[in-house]
C-alpha cells in the first residue's frame, strides 16, 4: 500500500502542476499579446523542458561533464542565433524587408519546424 500511495502522490503532484502551468499559460495570453505570450510559453514550456532531456542524455552519454559544459558546448549556436535575429531585425529596420519583423521570425520559425521535428524524433528514439 505504500508504493501505491506514493505512485497516487506522484500522480497528483504531476497533475497539479499541469494545471498550473495550464493557468499560467491562459494568463499569459490573457495580459500579452500573441508574440509575447508564445515566447514566454515556448521558452518556459517546452525549450527548457527538451534542454533538461538534451542536458541528461549528453550526460549519460559522458559528452558533457556537467552543466557548466553543457552551456559551453551550447553557446556557439546560441550566438549563432542571435547574430541572425539582430541581422534579420536590422534588414526588416532598415526596409530592406516588405514585411514586419514579427512575420519574419514567424516565417523563418516555420522554415526550421520540420527539420528540428525530423531530428527531436531521432534523438528521442535514441535516447
Amino acid at each position: 500500500t505504500t508504493i501505491y500511495r506514493l505512485y497516487i502522490q506522484r500522480k497528483i503532484n504531476g497533475f497539479l502542476i499541469e494545471i498550473f502551468q495550464i493557468c499560467l499559460l491562459f494568463t499569459t495570453f490573457y495580459l500579452f499579446n500573441f508574440m509575447v505570450g508564445f515566447t514566454i510559453f515556448f521558452v518556459l514550456m517546452h525549450a527548457t523542458d527538451v534542454m533538461g532531456h538534451e542536458y541528461n542524455f549528453l550526460l549519460r552519454q559522458k559528452i558533457i561533464r556537467n552543466y557548466k559544459h553543457f552551456i559551453i558546448k551550447l553557446l556557439p549556436y546560441t550566438l549563432v542565433s542571435i547574430v541572425g535575429i539582430f541581422f534579420f531585425y536590422g534588414i526588416s529596420q532598415a526596409g530592406y524587408l516588405n514585411s514586419s519583423f514579427a512575420y519574419c521570425m514567424l516565417v523563418l520559425t516555420s522554415t526550421i519546424t520540420l527539420p528540428h521535428s525530423l531530428v527531436m524524433n531521432n534523438f528521442y528514439h535514441q535516447s
